[in-house]
């Protein structure tokens, strides 16, 4: 997560994060889901090292799913 991170600050690069379970992608205040890690990240690093614009807020609704039934 620490790698998508780095991307996301310095390139502007955009990730698509899949689980087997909903709650381990983005579940707020769950250190464990994987979402909430990047938000920690990005919590805890000086101002002046975040990307232009970036708000605490932004990316909050990160968890955007599409239910996809596997084809037997």
């Amino acid at each position: 997560m620490g790698i998508l991170t780095y991307g996301y600050m310095f390139h502007n690069h955009k990730y698509h994060v899949i689980s087997q379970k909903e709650k381990d992608v983005d579940e707020i205040g769950n250190i464990r889901s994987l979402i909430q890690k990047v938000r920690f990240m990005l919590t805890n690093i000086p101002s002046r090292m975040l990307p232009l614009g970036y708000t605490k807020n932004t990316g909050s609704e990160c968890n955007k799913t599409l239910n996809i039934s596997r084809l037997d």
